[in-house]
């Protein structure tokens, strides 16, 4: 008995129109009862009709001929991997919304018309609509979630992504995340209008009420697992598992072991923000004093101190959504969002304004420095102190040739192929996982909707075509790195990419070490040798300045900077290596800013007494030290406590021609106090080295240090001759002290910070170079010739695919 007519044959026969077609579908006859009454319980979206397939088994048996109607039902009877983009349909497509409606109140009337209803039957309409509530309501969910999946992409937060992801996969009930990945890579279309959505700060109520619900779930998770994590010894003891013997530690270091130890997983970016401003009260580093006095502060409670991030966090709802968030939202209060009360708006946002990409960017810019070996050249003054001693930086330079430091050439790296800058950053481009499409095509029209959205969104990203190029000069960190080269300049060096979207843990920064058993402690870039320390230095991006940045994490052996021939300042406090060589500036004269003043003035007071052996007899100088150090010098326990003097320098500060002037020249008959220099001594102390244990005092102008005789200062391995014969040069311009490199074979090499102590960050220019273990890397600026904003949701996914 048929119980529709031909024209609603017709229509189930055609299907629904915007679902998509199923081959495995099109092929099979199974009529429409049994295609219905089989599906829930296969999957969530299809459990939805749950009551009217009840309602419809009841009268299967009075129905004789079945109709082939799969594709009345296609859309629910779906593939795995094609739910979400047939919830997407149906949330975004309301006509079509119409038409399923009506389309399944014909079928259910048609049955009803067919079979009447004997007692005890259930309603087939009023199961059908209340079927079809949850299956809208499903849809709407799919959705929004998705919307938000979408902004975290753009947000560049991790943290909640994790969860989001988790969330998809239950709403879509699939197994695996492979089978969710399969299902984004169809929704370019859904991506596309969300990217343009997020452009005009659109929905900006929805992403905030998703926002608030997710944040408060993440909190419910962080705080089983910090209860879990909790030290037999107390919260306080946690900072000395991480960071033993240091006092201070870069933030982002300490956010790592925090979400390492007690977390368990990403921290949200929302609630980092009000951490840091009660932990950081200068600079960018977080001191173990502070994090004691937060935990004090809450009874030694994470979850006290998560609940107050949040709460914080919550009052600065707007903005943590668009950078400029729509004032029509704005007086909405994160409580009526975590309740549901507002309602999404289409009201449109204020635009940002943007130049043109045009006018924004450039040609391809790579400034690269001349590194033309130029000898040092000297005032007159400065000359005719030097000849005093002799011979001249020239004279010194002639000789034996200075072999390269053994030290930072121990194995033999393979580098890989070599590739011009922009095939290797359209590589980059190509290799990034795309989780919203497998096509490849119209990638530069999506470039510029991504782009748009990003600078809508209060994102982590950052939009920037400048990056740097590390070519490694030595060491393990070489191999099989590509040989970057550059139109019309050979290169034989591998490249490190230092990008600040290129990131691991940590927005904008690049970490280089040797790596830690803990998987959240992780460097970006890895230092396979003994000498590296876990968190070794770090590379970052400086928005407002636009320009990258190093920095020391408090590492044992340091990292240091090539000293350039145009010379560098030297203060109290500076670590200087010379070949084998390491001495610290303990006095520069009061000529800096630094705080770091070892003594309290002159390192030396000069007492020229009277002999009793004649009157003629050479004047005698004793060297009196102003004060004894202060015991908490960050460097204690490497600098040497010796009090000896080089006899060399002593007595060349006796015939210093300053000295010997008409204007200083003192009588010994008729002065016997203290004779003041004609500006103030530099000190240096060696501690490591053939001058280990040596305090030397520089009074002359110029001061040359090599391994000639001649030098003011000699240092001389004969066991690894690393040092030139004039390696370097001191200057004294009455104002400040420069050391100046002599364009030595092995450099001259000033360290960021001391032993265990993180430095602030210090700008890097094109030419300059690193020196961290033995990894020295030649730092190169360069400008990509199209914007690269790796998805951050693309890889989570593939981080989440591979546990």
């Amino acid at each position: 008995m048929a119980f529709a007519s031909a024209s609603f044959l017709e229509k189930l026969r055609h299907g629904y129109r915007g679902f998509p077609s199923s081959s495995k579908a099109a092929g099979s006859s199974t009529g429409f009862l049994d295609a219905l009454v089989e599906l829930p319980g296969a999957s969530r979206p299809q459990r939805c009709f749950q009551r009217t397939a009840v309602a419809v088994s009841q009268l299967k048996g009075r129905i004789s001929e079945p109709v082939n109607a799969k594709d009345c039902i296609r859309f629910l009877a779906c593939e795995e991997d094609e739910r979400l983009f047939s919830a997407l349909t149906y949330y975004n497509d309301e006509a079509l919304r119409r038409r399923v409606a009506t389309d399944w109140i014909e079928v259910i009337s048609a049955i009803e018309q067919e079979v009447p209803e004997r007692p005890g039957d259930e309603s087939l309409s009023a199961a059908l609509q209340a079927d079809l509530e949850d299956w809208s309501n499903w849809c709407t969910e799919v959705g929004e979630v998705y919307i938000y999946f979408a902004f975290l992409d753009m947000k560049g937060d991790r943290g909640l992504l994790m969860q989001v992801v988790k969330h998809l996969q239950m709403l879509l009930d699939v197994p695996s995340i492979s089978s969710l990945i399969a299902n984004l890579q169809k929704t370019r279309r859904w991506a596309q209008a969300t990217w343009r959505m997020m452009a005009q700060q659109e929905n900006a109520e929805l992403l905030g009420r998703q926002h608030v619900q997710m944040l408060q779930q993440w909190l419910l998770v962080a705080k089983e697992n910090a209860a879990a994590e909790l030290p037999e010894h107390g919260l306080k003891q946690s900072w000395e598992t991480c960071f033993s013997g240091l006092q201070k530690v870069p933030w982002h270091d300490f956010v790592d072991s925090l979400q390492e130890q007690f977390l368990k997983g990403f921290c949200p970016k929302d609630l980092l923000q009000p951490l840091r401003r009660r932990l950081i009260k200068d600079g960018d580093h977080v001191t173990r004093q502070h994090w004691e006095l937060l935990l004090d502060a809450y009874s030694d409670s994470i979850s006290d101190i998560l609940d107050a991030l949040l709460e914080e966090a919550l009052e600065q709802l707007p903005w943590a959504v668009y950078r400029v968030g729509p004032s029509d939202w704005r007086g909405i209060s994160s409580s009526a969002l975590s309740r549901g009360d507002a309602q999404p708006s289409s009201s449109r946002g204020a635009r940002r304004s943007a130049k043109s990409e045009s006018s924004r960017r450039g040609p391809l810019c790579c400034a690269r420095a001349a590194r033309s070996k130029v000898q040092l050249g000297l005032s007159d003054g400065a000359a005719r102190a030097e000849n005093s001693h002799g011979k001249g930086v020239k004279e010194l330079e002639e000789g034996s040739h200075t072999p390269e430091d053994p030290r930072v050439h121990l194995h033999p790296v393979e580098a890989g192929q070599k590739i011009h800058w922009d095939a290797y950053v359209d590589e980059l481009c190509r290799a990034e996982m795309r989780w919203w499409t497998v096509d490849d095509s119209d990638r530069m029209e999506e470039d510029q909707l991504r782009l748009a959205a990003l600078r809508a969104v209060n994102s982590e990203l950052v939009i920037t075509r400048k990056a740097l190029l590390l070519r490694v000069a030595s060491g393990e960190m070489a191999k099989n790195r590509p040989i970057v080269e550059f139109g019309g300049e050979p290169q034989q060096l591998p490249a490190v990419l230092v990008s600040p979207n290129e990131i691991t843990m940590s927005p904008t920064v690049t970490k280089f070490g040797r790596g830690s058993k803990r998987k959240m402690m992780l460097p970006d870039m890895f230092m396979n040798e003994p000498i590296a320390s876990r968190s070794h230095f770090s590379i970052s991006f400086d928005v407002k300045s636009e320009r990258y940045q190093v920095a020391d994490a408090g590492s044992k052996w340091g990292t240091f900077l090539k000293v350039q021939p145009a010379g560098t300042k030297l203060s109290c406090g500076d670590w200087i290596r010379i070949g084998n060589a390491e001495m610290v500036v303990r006095f520069c004269g009061s000529t800096c800013k630094s705080k770091r003043h070892f003594r309290g003035g002159p390192s030396l007071q000069m007492r020229f007494m009277n002999s009793f052996s004649g009157l003629g007899s050479l004047n005698q100088l004793s060297l009196v030290p102003d004060e004894e150090e202060p015991e908490d010098l960050p460097v204690q326990g490497l600098l040497s406590r010796t009090r000896a003097w080089s006899s060399s320098a002593v007595d060349k500060m006796c015939h210093h021609p300053g000295l010997q002037s008409e204007k200083t020249r003192i009588n010994p008959l008729a002065h016997t106090g203290p004779a003041p220099l004609p500006w103030a001594p530099l000190e240096l102390d060696f501690v490591s080295g053939p001058c280990m244990g040596q305090r030397i005092s520089v009074t002359e102008k110029v001061c040359t240090i090599g391994r000639a005789d001649s030098c003011t200062i000699q240092i001389s391995d004969p066991m690894l001759a690393n040092v030139s014969r004039t390696h370097c040069m001191i200057r004294n311009d009455g104002h400040s002290t420069k050391i100046m490199d002599n364009n030595s074979t092995n450099g001259t090499w000033k360290r960021l910070s001391c032993v265990l102590e993180p430095s602030q960050p210090q700008e890097l220019r094109d030419g300059a170079c690193l020196l961290a273990g033995v990894h020295e890397f030649r730092v190169e600026e360069a400008e990509m010739s199209r914007d690269w904003i790796p998805s951050v949701a693309g890889r989570t996914l593939q981080l989440a695919a591979r546990t």
